[in-house]
Parts: structure tokens; C-alpha cells; sequence
């Protein structure tokens, strides 16, 4: 886990760094007002290096809970709500599968026209993932194939940053400095110094792990 104040240190120490090379400084800046500017553009940065990321390591939750409902229907669907604060499936797994899922499909994929038809749908060995909707327009995972005893034995995911909450980054030094040097770039953007933010935004893609 990394604390906000932990990011904000870190950044902080970029900037220093970076001020200190420089004529246009951040050092002049009122520290409040930096440590502002850095909490506001930290849930941006996340995303931006979420974007950026095809290994899904960032700020990873669990979604299987006592509340969590598995119900399957006669076609053996099951639909799974997708969280307020998800951003990417990093894993998920029932009970009758003997493969996790580490794909969500999207509704314009081959597989899910594979799973409309009952010869072709998925089953235990072979499951398939999709993210859809439910019939009141909410995000959901359709999973194929389900047992009407089936329960959730796992669901990971890539979730939001939370302002004010830790970070979990699984201690990945990588991802983490590249956290710090995206939010660089965004503050640096706020002082409309395009220049030293795009710098930074390119060395925080390069610490992104690729693999």
C-alpha cells in the first residue's frame, strides 16, 4: 500500500528536483497550496497510469463480499454487478470453473456471439467473461457457464483512486514512481509549463511495466 501522504512526499521531491534545474521554479509556490494541487491531480494520474498499464497491477481490489449474489439462469448466465470504482478485470473465478477469467469481452466481441448460441457457449473448462448491462442499464459481468450452486470464488480488480485513501500497488517500485512522475506532470501542467510536463509524463510511460 502507498498513503497519499507517501505520494505526495515523493512528488514533492520530483518537483524539488526538477525546480531546482530550472528558472521556473515550484519552490516559490506556497507548500499548502502545492500539497493541493498534488491531491487534486493524483486521481487523474492514477487513471492516466492505468491507461497506460497492460499488466493491470494498479490499485487493485476485491470484489467477492458476504453481499456478493451469483444466480444463474436456464441458459447458465451469471451476472455479476460490476463496482462503482472498477476499471478493469484483473481476475475472476466460480466455484464449477475449472479456468479463471482474466478477460472481460466486450458485447461487439466474437465470444459473446459465441455465448448466444447454445452449441457454442462456454462451460466449466473454457470460461468466457463479458462485460454487458442488465435490464436496468447497470454494468455487469455476464460469466458462462454457471451451476445453479455456483458461488464466487474470486474477483479481482483494477478499481478508481479514492482522494484520501492508500494505494494498492502491491509493491511495485516501477508503478509507483510512475504514479509520482505522472502527478508531477499534471501539477506541472497546471503552471502551464508544457515542456517539463510532457518530460514527465514520458518518463513516468517508460517506468510503466509492460509485462
Amino acid at each position: 500500500m502507498m498513503t497519499e501522504q507517501e505520494i505526495i512526499s515523493k512528488v514533492k521531491a520530483i518537483l524539488n528536483e526538477i525546480g531546482e534545474e530550472e528558472t521556473l521554479s515550484l519552490l516559490s509556490e506556497d507548500t499548502v497550496k502545492i500539497e493541493e494541487y498534488i491531491k487534486a491531480v493524483i486521481p487523474d494520474a492514477v487513471s492516466l497510469v492505468q491507461m497506460n498499464s497492460p499488466v493491470r497491477c494498479v490499485n487493485k481490489k476485491n470484489g467477492v463480499s458476504s453481499n456478493t449474489s451469483v444466480t444463474s439462469d436456464s441458459e447458465g448466465k451469471c451476472l455479476i454487478p460490476v463496482p462503482d470504482d472498477f476499471v478493469s478485470l484483473i481476475a475472476i473465478k466460480l466455484s464449477n470453473w475449472k479456468r479463471t477469467c482474466i478477460v472481460a469481452f466486450d458485447l461487439s466481441s466474437e465470444e459473446y456471439k459465441q455465448q448466444c448460441n447454445s452449441y457454442t457457449r462456454a462451460g466449466s473448462y473454457k470460461p468466457v467473461c463479458i462485460m454487458g448491462y442488465n435490464n436496468s442499464g447497470n454494468r455487469v459481468l455476464m460469466l458462462y457457464s454457471a451451476k445453479a450452486d455456483s458461488k464466487l470464488e474470486m474477483f479481482v480488480y483494477e478499481a478508481k483512486y479514492t482522494p484520501g485513501t492508500s494505494l494498492d500497488i502491491d509493491q511495485n517500485e516501477p508503478v509507483s514512481q510512475a504514479i509520482c512522475y505522472m502527478t508531477a506532470s499534471l501539477v506541472y501542467s497546471i503552471f502551464e509549463n508544457k515542456a517539463t510536463s510532457q518530460e514527465m509524463r514520458n518518463i513516468a510511460v517508460s517506468l510503466i511495466p509492460q509485462k
